[in-house]
């Protein structure tokens, strides 16, 4: 079936091929529209406020370089992020410093790079990741 530029209505098929009939055009609905029709929750009004987003919490090993690239790129997408060794201590023990940061962000982002050198017992060479980024993927699963 051809339609011709102006026909809105949308052509209906059965299963061998003949158009059945043809189905009204749907109009589109604006939000304003929408909430005039259903109103808002609870008579509240929407809120034209921006939705805050909670940072990024960024987890690192002793090698900074794959770090400053990361938050380069972050910034660059003006996306918030929080690194704990940039945070001031404010006298309390580091574990809770991190844990209180991380409660403060919505998700982590955790760098793992080899950091210390092992050696097993036929000398082949172990790298394994700071300790920190380790712990800190156990902490950010219960935070």
């Amino acid at each position: 079936m051809l339609m011709d530029a102006q026909s809105n209505a949308v052509p209906v098929d059965d299963d061998d091929g003949d158009v059945m009939n043809e189905l009204p055009p749907v109009p589109a609905l604006s939000t304003e529209a929408v909430v005039a029709a259903e109103g808002t929750p609870s008579g509240l009004a929407p809120s034209t406020e921006p939705k805050r987003t909670k940072p990024i919490f960024i987890g690192h090993g002793g090698s900074t370089g794959p770090l400053e690239k990361l938050e380069k790129i972050l910034a660059g997408f003006q996306i918030p992020y929080r690194v704990a060794v940039a945070e001031p201590n404010l006298g309390r023990p580091i574990p809770q410093k991190v844990r209180e940061i991380m409660l403060e962000c919505g998700s982590a982002i955790l760098i793992f790079t080899k950091d210390q050198k092992f050696t097993d017992a036929d000398d082949h060479q172990i790298w394994r990741p700071s300790e920190n980024v380790v712990h800190e993927l156990g902490a950010a699963s219960f935070a």
